[in-house]
């Protein structure tokens, strides 16, 4: 059964296009799933993706990891209550589209980034906290390489299904069309990486 997607948007962040992005989320889970089915784990039940501005991301980064600096995106997991009837395992990240929209049109200013936009910038985040769900990390160079490869796999073939254009209404530069693969990586994203930080109790990971 496909887990459930609930979009959540607070006041003053940027507008999204909430439809378009639970569908990209839908298809990022399930390209995710997919990795934990093939290592033999549940595939996820329910995900929640908040998305927020500098400061919202500033205080929940200071709640989870006593860091009150704004970050690109927090990714929780939730082991299911005892007693509760509740199967599979859900997920919550907290996406910075703030942030998203500044560094996506800096980077589209970069020709070595060719079609690269805030629209790329915010699947990239979602692409990172989902991959996170799955239990991978980017402690070390090596993890943090095969991490962002698997990620940019997943945003080439979402692009391909049209699933990139149209999430940030008023913000999407360099929307690429349909099937062109827009979502091919500046030279350098490889190398720069989205780094985390598990945490213990919460099962928490945080964005560079």
């Amino acid at each position: 059964m496909p887990a459930s997607i609930e979009i959540v948007r607070h006041l003053h962040t940027p507008v999204v296009n909430r439809a378009r992005c639970a569908r990209l989320a839908a298809f990022l889970v399930e390209s995710a799933d997919t990795l934990r089915r093939r290592a033999g784990q549940s595939p996820w039940s329910a995900l929640c993706v908040i998305l927020v501005g500098d400061r919202e991301s500033g205080e929940a980064h200071q709640a989870v990891f006593a860091d009150p600096a704004p970050t690109d995106v927090i990714t929780l997991s939730y082991a299911p209550t005892p007693g509760s009837g509740e199967t599979g395992l859900s997920g919550e990240l907290v996406v910075n589209v703030e942030r998203a929209v500044a560094e996506g049109r800096r980077r589209a200013g970069d020709r070595r980034c060719r079609t690269w936009g805030p629209n790329h910038e915010l699947a990239l985040y979602l692409a990172h906290g989902i991959d996170h769900l799955t239990g991978a990390d980017d402690h070390d160079p090596d993890d943090r390489r095969r991490m962002r490869a698997r990620e940019l796999r997943w945003l080439a073939a979402a692009d391909r299904a049209d699933l990139l254009n149209g999430l940030l209404p008023s913000h999407g530069l360099a929307s690429s069309p349909r099937g062109s693969s827009g979502a091919a990586p500046c030279r350098r994203m490889g190398r720069r990486g989205l780094r985390g930080r598990r945490g213990n109790s919460r099962n928490g990971c945080e964005g560079a």
